[in-house]
């Protein structure tokens, strides 16, 4: 069946990346659509790269599909030839009652994940760059640590269209429309049909997922640390790190890699947008922000930044994934509302597209993602 299907994909990031790849190795026949270039910057998944944590505070039952996660990610770097995913463990400092901690021991405790409680003494001798203020708990995960995020979507693309798909870059989609004989992609001066459709569209989302559910998007601003000094760099075991501050900000970073500085950010907070193309200059204090998170955390560390970039959130309303067939035609299927923490799941978030796509089912462990939650 899947090699007589032909299926459109909407979104050229991560999501619909990993599904035309899925698609395409499954025999069906894919077309993927890209309103700009391939491997663009203005959306969601472009930078080089994003965490991968297994103790995942923001809900337990992520922590199956990230185990999933695991093998398919050294898979991906057999085949590509080149390493995607460092496991090399994060650091991670917070209060004790705060999310990040308390969700990091509860999924830890659930799944019997491997975590490592750190005293202020060790996390000192261990890490000497951080600084961890009284009253806050250190732990490391060993299981843990960063995608390449550019070299994965690459490679995404490379396989696709090596088996067979065909990506139809700065084709902007308006709209779709389920006919008897399949469904309608339409477009400024036309229309095409295919069998199944996929929409991965990002903060870009709501015209075309139709729902009643709102994707909002949200700008965030990542920086570079203008750091030369090795200390910093992966090849002397500085390590990814996630600190969450009593106020209830969250703060992210990865060690320097590729001549570039450390690449910090802020996971709370943002920008919102009326859309994802608002030309709304960033919030003032996201500099700011920074600033004052490193004065506390990594004291010794330079206040300057080599570069500053945008990224988009596309954020559902309770902050977790949208991944289902479409209520209005089964034939479609839609992966919205990543959150700012999707790209680590981009593997398993494919297969599961796929399978909607060919069959309108895929493994329960992405049943409490369903759309059907919001009803």
């Amino acid at each position: 069946m899947a090699a007589n299907l032909k299926c459109a994909v909407i979104g050229g990031g991560i999501a619909g990346a990993s599904a035309a790849y899925a698609l395409t190795k499954r025999g069906v026949n894919v077309e993927l659509f890209e309103q700009f270039d391939l491997l663009h910057d203005h959306g969601s998944s472009h930078g080089p790269t994003r965490l991968f944590r297994l103790a995942y505070f923001e809900h337990p039952d992520y922590v199956p599909l990230l185990r999933m996660c695991i093998s398919q990610w050294r898979a991906l770097e057999k085949e590509a030839g080149e390493k995607l995913f460092h496991q090399i463990g994060i650091f991670m400092i917070g209060a004790p009652k705060g999310n990040l901690i308390a969700g990091v021991r509860r999924a830890a405790s659930d799944y019997g994940i491997e975590i490592e409680d750190l005293s202020r003494k060790d996390a000192a001798k261990r890490y000497p760059l951080f600084s961890q203020p009284e009253g806050y708990d250190a732990i490391f995960e060993p299981e843990a640590g960063f995608i390449r995020a550019d070299r994965t979507l690459n490679h995404f693309f490379a396989r696709f269209t090596h088996l067979g798909g065909v990506a139809r870059p700065r084709v902007k989609i308006t709209d779709w429309e389920p006919r008897a004989e399949g469904v309608d992609l339409i477009f400024r001066d036309g229309r095409e049909r295919f069998d199944r459709l996929v929409i991965a569209p990002g903060a870009w989302g709501n015209d075309l997922l139709k729902l009643d559910v709102a994707i909002k998007p949200m700008r965030k601003t990542l920086f570079w640390m203008a750091s030369g000094e090795n200390q910093y760099f992966l090849e002397n075991d500085f390590p990814p790190f996630a600190i969450d501050r009593d106020d209830g900000r969250f703060f992210y970073g990865f060690p320097a890699i590729d001549g570039d500085g450390v690449k910090l950010g802020e996971h709370t907070g943002g920008a919102d947008l009326e859309n994802a193309f608002d030309p709304a200059p960033p919030p003032a204090d996201e500099t700011a922000g920074v600033k004052d998170f490193l004065r506390e955390f990594m004291p010794g560390a330079p206040r300057e930044f080599s570069q500053e970039k945008p990224c988009l959130y596309e954020m559902s309303p309770d902050g977790h994934f949208v991944i289902d067939t479409h209520p209005a035609d089964k034939r479609v299927c839609f992966a919205a509302g990543l959150s700012g923490h999707g790209f680590k799941f981009a593997p398993v978030i494919g297969g599961a597209l796929a399978d909607l796509a060919i069959s309108g089912e895929t493994n329960a462990l992405f049943d409490f993602l369903g759309v059907g939650r919001f009803e």
